[in-house]
């Protein structure tokens, strides 16, 4: 935060370009539902990260609250209509064998979910 407003760097930028282009294909191609979910959501992600080429941690770097933020933030008006639909979610990082990716479930809140 500065001043004169939020300040994003290079890196959380391009992770939001990239993951609204991802987004707009998955739109275009009928993977994203429509309309956009609605009422009370549960939502599980799993971040798998690429791992460096030398690091000594058992997790990856940041603060997995900032990772879900930017997910949800940039899933909003894409998959929901507003983050604040999500009412209860579980998130995971870990190290990937490969390249990076994200694994989103999201399912809508019952009467019956709750019992």
């Amino acid at each position: 935060m500065t001043r004169w407003g939020t300040f994003y760097g290079k890196r959380h930028s391009a992770f939001r370009s990239e993951v609204s282009t991802l987004l707009v294909n998955m739109r275009d191609s009928g993977t994203l539902p429509d309309p956009l979910l609605s009422g009370r959501l549960i939502a599980w992600v799993l971040f798998e990260v690429q791992r460096p080429k030398t690091s000594k941690l058992l997790l990856p770097r940041g603060d997995i609250d900032n990772y879900s933020k930017i997910l949800f933030d940039c899933c909003t008006k894409a998959i929901w209509e507003d983050d604040v639909q999500i009412e209860i979610m579980s998130a995971r990082k870990i190290w990937s064998n490969g390249d990076g990716k994200i694994n989103l479930w999201v399912k809508g809140i019952t009467d019956e979910t709750e019992s």
